[in-house]
């Protein structure tokens, strides 16, 4: 199973996906997470079995729930 990580961007309103190589934690082929929809993200909390994600959206006061896909990583509203 691929490793990911998650950050929040604020600025550009998206959250960044990056694949994680598990033996020296370095990351890599960062891109959009492909969760569109969000305004502001501030934070993301992943639940104990890693297929959703919750997405706190600074200006609404929202926690946008995303579905992770199992293959890829990738968000979706």
């Amino acid at each position: 199973i691929d490793a990911h990580a998650y950050i929040t961007n604020g600025n550009t309103s998206l959250v960044i996906q990056c694949s994680v190589n598990t033996s020296t934690g370095a990351l890599d082929n960062c891109a959009d997470s492909g969760a569109a929809g969000l305004v502001v993200p501030g934070g993301i909390a992943l639940n104990p079995s890693g297929d959703l994600a919750y997405v706190t959206n600074e200006n609404t006061s929202i926690v946008s729930l995303c579905e992770v896909n199992p293959d890829t990583g990738a968000l979706s509203l």
